[in-house]
């Protein structure tokens, strides 16, 4: 993410985690990419509080959740940190219980498990969309309900964003709320 969302994007994770925590306790662990250029202002807070990712693979973490950054390659697949990055998204698969896909990452994610490259477009949709589960296959095939609501937008996947979310899932439905 830009240094200016650095701190705001902490302090939005924070807040929803501890709202939404319902009074159990939770370990927040951060960690940094060095592949990541940072202004000297965020590199000294992120050594003050942030681990090398290099410890995140014997953490033993229940959960992930992965933010991005502007990209500077048109291809992701060319941007400095995308061999680390699909490192992380496969020691995700294996390692978590559940993980989050934020701005780039998502689409990092997307690229990377569904061979669905990101497109940029001149707007920003998001929501919260209904789906049904089209497939016992899916990855949240042992869900006993077939609906869920999921979080999804052209803003996370480029004008591909309901190919990527019915990849497993029939298309979604109108949004249930514009604003997370």
């Amino acid at each position: 993410m830009p240094d200016a969302a650095f701190k705001a994007t902490e302090h939005q994770f924070v807040s929803l985690l501890n709202a939404a925590s319902e009074g159990f306790e939770i370990e927040l662990l951060l960690y940094t990419l060095p592949c990541i250029a940072r202004t000297e202002t965020i590199a000294r807070a992120a050594a003050r509080h942030y681990s090398s990712v290099d410890g995140l693979w014997d953490a033993g973490l229940d959960a992930l959740i992965v933010t991005g950054k502007e990209p500077v390659s048109a291809d992701l697949r060319d941007e400095p940190c995308w061999q680390m990055m699909t490192r992380i998204l496969e020691w995700a698969r294996e390692n978590t219980h559940s993980t989050v896909w934020s701005c780039l990452a998502a689409h990092a994610a997307v690229l990377h498990m569904d061979n669905i490259p990101r497109r940029r477009s001149s707007d920003k949709d998001f929501g919260v969309f209904e789906c049904e589960r089209r497939s016992i296959l899916c990855w949240q095939a042992l869900r006993r309900d077939s609906m869920f609501l999921t979080p999804a937008g052209t803003a996370l996947v480029g004008k591909n964003w309901r190919r990527a979310v019915t990849a497993c899932w029939r298309a979604p439905l109108t949004p249930h709320q514009t604003h997370l």
